[in-house]
């Protein structure tokens, strides 16, 4: 999971820790492995998956029912990375939290699907024409819909954000890892938002 660090961090809007915190009807997404997948049948005769989903802090049952175990189960398997959203079940304060699982994607889509603001950190005297060349046609050669933020960090500590009008990427793991050997892997953060 730590290759993927970078995907969880930003992709992931809580964390499994803090579930006691979770309500119920509570949305959320995650990046996780499944160490655990059983499939059962539900009273109808349906199927579902219970799934025991964990990422870098906790773990959470998950449930998957009849048309979402139709529509993911080929990538519903035992030790997959996975990007998970869904809604919290919890009906009482001293109940364990569940999550309903709605969508699932494998680990390596999700930047591409859920990534909708790229953060790119640099130190301010380390923009240079050369560097911005070959950002800019990386950018270029990677469109989408994904917004693009220059964090430039000056002396002293203080960070101003630009917003980058000119271009909207498509965080492909390709493109991802060009911009790391570009500008390091700490340097660059996907989220779901600004």
């Amino acid at each position: 999971m730590d290759r993927f660090r970078r995907e969880i961090d930003g992709l992931s809007t809580h964390k499994l820790i803090y579930k006691d915190k979770f309500t119920d009807g509570m949305k959320i997404k995650i990046c996780a492995v499944l160490s655990s997948v059983k499939i059962r049948q539900t009273r109808k005769g349906d199927s579902m998956a219970i799934l025991k989903i964990e990422d870098l802090t906790g773990s959470i049952e998950g449930l998957v029912f009849s048309k979402v175990l139709e529509k993911y189960s080929d990538i519903l398997i035992s030790d997959g990375l996975v990007a998970i959203s869904g809604t919290i079940s919890r009906q009482e304060r001293t109940e364990e939290p569940k999550l309903k699982v709605v969508e699932v994607l494998d680990l390596e889509d999700a930047a591409e699907i859920w990534g909708n603001a790229l953060h790119i950190k640099l130190p301010s005297d380390h923009v240079t024409p050369p560097l911005v060349d070959r950002l800019e046609k990386l950018f270029g050669a990677n469109p989408g819909k994904c917004v693009l933020y220059i964090d430039l960090a000056y002396p002293g500590g203080d960070v101003r954000s630009l917003k980058v009008d000119r271009f909207r990427v498509q965080p492909a793991p390709e493109m991802l890892q060009r911009l790391t050997e570009l500008v390091g892997e700490d340097q660059i953060k996907l989220s779901t938002g600004k």
